[in-house]
């Protein structure tokens, strides 16, 4: 049943005559997660400001950062906690079609930092980026909300981008 499930979310593959293998997320696959991240997270942020009370989810977001602060020397447990905090951004708005989207998501975004050697970005300078979006929450500033979480999915863009050339 287990491998069934994996098989279902895209960690395993079944193979005949060959059992079961891991299956690796392919330069495609993380240039669409992406591209997702950078279309979704802006369009998340906006709707916020304008029609929820973003400061609730500021104090939501803080203690989520200082978890963030504690793994960053664990690439895996950081991004799983770099994720949780971006869903829980995403689970804020409420678009309940969105989730399993996301979920999806996530789960390749943790699968690619599993098996990646590719270059991270340092996670001090992702911990200063979600400190700069809190803060724009917490002012219910959409203009530097916005700001803040494009340029975030454009770094990791711009990472991805500049590891493939090197």
């Amino acid at each position: 049943m287990r491998f069934k499930r994996l098989s279902q979310e895209g960690w395993v593959l079944w193979r005949e005559h060959k059992g079961i293998i891991v299956s690796e997320v392919n330069s495609d696959d993380e240039y669409q997660l992406f591209m997702l991240r950078e279309m979704i997270e802006p369009f998340v942020v906006k709707k916020i400001i304008t029609t929820k009370r973003p400061q609730v989810l500021a104090g939501q977001l803080v203690s989520l950062t200082d978890e963030m602060e504690k793994v960053k020397n664990n690439p895996v447990e950081f991004m799983k906690k770099d994720m949780q905090f971006h869903t829980t951004i995403i689970n804020y708005l409420g678009l309940t079609k969105l989730g399993p989207l996301w979920d999806k998501i996530c789960d390749d975004m943790t699968r690619l930092v599993v098996q990646s050697v590719r270059k991270r970005r340092p996670p001090d300078e992702i911990i200063q980026e979600h400190w700069q979006l809190i803060n724009a929450f917490w002012r219910a500033d959409q203009d530097e909300a916005l700001e803040c979480i494009n340029k975030h999915c454009r770094l990791i863009v711009e990472t991805y981008h500049d590891d493939i050339k090197n």
